[in-house]
């Protein structure tokens, strides 16, 4: 009987600390805080940052004009490529190891898309592994004085989210 209660409690205690200790690989990045951070390169260095994100590379002027490029990396999951080029287009290119869950989804749903009256897109729906780089997904809308889009496709192991603010062209 003391056997069964030990192993009983010890169960109960593995499963717990797998639960509360397992999660340690929960990203809050959502499309609203990318698309912030394509004009404010602190802005996205911290939100990189408090999610565990570290600078792998970069902070090299891209050509005589400013401009700069970052690289930064979650441990093997989650990979960062930011290219500013001020005044013409800035990058954010996030890939995304198939492995880690629920990132993909967030970034989806979190996409400020606008609604119409005639429908309603529900891109929690998507099934992203059936697109690639060819036939990528966009979703883009226009802002003040730029046009946001994303590009999604699934090349595998990763899934890719490529962010981009084009200047001028609305």
């Amino acid at each position: 009987m003391k056997t069964k209660y030990f192993l009983s409690v010890a169960t109960v205690l593995i499963i717990s600390w797998e639960i509360i200790y397992g999660q340690e690989d929960f990203i809050t990045l959502t499309s609203l805080q990318l698309i912030k951070g394509l004009d404010n390169r602190e802005y996205l260095a911290e939100r990189l940052t408090e999610n565990g994100f570290t600078r792998t590379g970069g902070n090299n002027k891209v050509s005589s004009r400013s401009g700069y490029q970052e690289y930064w990396q979650y441990k093997s999951f989650l990979f960062a490529d930011v290219l500013n080029k001020p005044g013409k287009q800035n990058f954010i290119i996030l890939r995304i190891d198939q492995s880690f869950e629920g990132l993909t989804n967030r970034l989806l749903e979190s996409f400020p898309y606008k609604k119409s009256n005639k429908s309603s897109m529900n891109l929690s729906a998507i099934d992203i592994t059936r697109i690639n780089k060819k036939n990528n997904f966009l979703l883009s809308y226009p802002r003040d004085s730029d046009v946001v889009s994303v590009y999604i496709w699934f090349d595998s192991p990763y899934y890719f989210f490529e962010y981009t603010n084009e200047k001028g062209n609305r």
